[in-house]
C-alpha cells in the first residue's frame, strides 16, 4: 500500500519570515492501537525517526512528543508520518506549540 502525502508535505512547512529561533513541541499518536504488549510497527517507525535525527523526544504508550528548533521538528515530523503510515497507521492525531512563548 502506498500513501500520496504530498498534503501532508505542504501542511507542515513554515513560509518566509517566521521566527527562526522558535521552538515547537508535537504531539502524535498513531493508531490502530493494538493494547498492550509489543509495540506496533507504525508507532515504532516513527520514532525511529526521531531517534536517527537526534531530537529530544518521549516516547509512550499513548502518542510520542518532540520538541525542538520548528524546522527540524517539521522536517522529522514529515518524515515520521510518512514512516508511521507506511508501517500500517491508519490515523495520525499531531498537535504543535511554540514551547518558547
Amino acid at each position: 500500500m502506498t500513501c500520496d502525502l504530498s498534503h501532508v508535505n505542504s501542511l507542515l512547512k513554515i513560509g518566509r519570515g517566521y521566527d527562526a529561533d522558535m521552538r515547537l513541541t508535537a504531539e502524535f499518536t498513531s493508531e490502530p492501537f493494538e493494547g498492550e504488549g509489543a509495540v506496533p510497527s507504525h508507532a515504532e517507525r516513527a520514532v525511529e525517526v526521531l531517534r536517527a535525527r537526534g531530537l529530544d523526544h518521549d516516547f509512550g504508550p499513548l502518542g510520542t512528543s518532540v520538541e525542538g528548533e520548528a524546522g527540524a521538528v517539521l522536517d522529522a515530523l514529515r518524515e515520521a508520518l510518512a514512516g508511521a503510515f507506511a508501517g500500517g497507521a491508519t490515523r495520525i492525531t499531531v498537535q504543535i506549540d511554540r514551547a518558547d512563548g
